[in-house]
This record gives C-alpha cells, structure tokens and sequence, in this order.
C-alpha cells in the first residue's frame, strides 16, 4: 500500500527539496567557475546539499511518505531512488538550458508527482508560488542574477 502525500506534507517537503536543489545547481554552476573564486560556492552548495538531505527525509517520514524499499520485498524503492537522483540531475542540467525559474516551475511538480502526491491543483499552486517567492527573493529583493536558458531566455 502506498502513503499518499496531503497537502501540509507537501508544503514542508517542497522547503528541503528546493533548497536541495538550489545546492545541486549552486554545485553545478561553481564548476565553471576558476578555482580561487569557485571555492566559497563549493561549500555553501556541498553545505546546502548535505543539510537539506536529512531535512527532506525527515519531512517525509514525519509526512508518513515511505520508500517501499524500506520494509517490503518490493522493488519500488530503489527504483523511486534512482528515479529521484535521475530526475535531479535532469533539473540541474535543464536549468542552463530553459533558465532556472522554468525548470523551477516545471521540476517541483514532476518530482512531486514521482513522489506519490495527485492533488494536481494543489500541486500547480505550490509550484508557482514557490517560484514566484524564490523570484522575489532573487530577482527583486536581493537583485541576484539566476541563470537564463539558452533555448526559452527566461
């Protein structure tokens, strides 16, 4: 039997996996950066990776979202694992392709589907709100430049 994601557990697991993300990408970005600038973004996004990771699956498991992997025979939990860390890395690698706010906007929903939730209305609203909070915060207050794709230019 699978647990279902409601509406408060995903609000408090979307906080850990966008900062998860945004450690990914901070990692990702460093890399192209020269050595001596490259290594304070190096640590806040291994930092921000390795503090997020137990955040996201304690909000999980608070949640009641469980990998059947866990404590059942199946195979589902590696695979939603490998599902998971794939579609991360799909994240990171389209946000220099289509921007960060896009791929922000249309990741959140896909791994949120991946993870069991199917309330896609409440799950459209999370996603575009936290998108619009995270351009505040960058675009507006803090006038910080996040990445703009190459094919869209957003």
């Amino acid at each position: 039997m699978k647990a279902r994601l409601d509406a408060a557990g995903l609000v408090n697991l979307s906080i850990p996996v966008a900062f998860l993300g945004l450690g990914v990408y901070a990692l990702v970005a460093a890399s192209g950066l020269p050595e001596q600038p490259a290594q304070f973004p190096k640590v806040f996004a291994a930092l921000l990776i390795l503090l997020s990771l137990p955040s996201a699956v304690l909000a999980a498991r608070r949640s009641g979202v469980r990998c059947a992997g866990a404590s059942e025979t199946t195979r589902e939990g590696p695979r939603q694992r490998v599902r998971l860390v794939v579609l991360s890395l799909l994240y990171s690698i389209s946000i220099t392709q289509f921007g960060f706010y896009l791929s922000s906007l249309v990741w959140l929903p896909i791994m949120f589907i991946s993870l069991g939730y199917r309330r896609y209305r409440t799950l459209l609203l999370v996603a575009a709100v936290t998108c619009a909070v995270l351009y505040a915060m960058f675009g507006m207050i803090l006038a910080v430049p996040t990445p703009v794709g190459r094919i869209l230019g957003f």
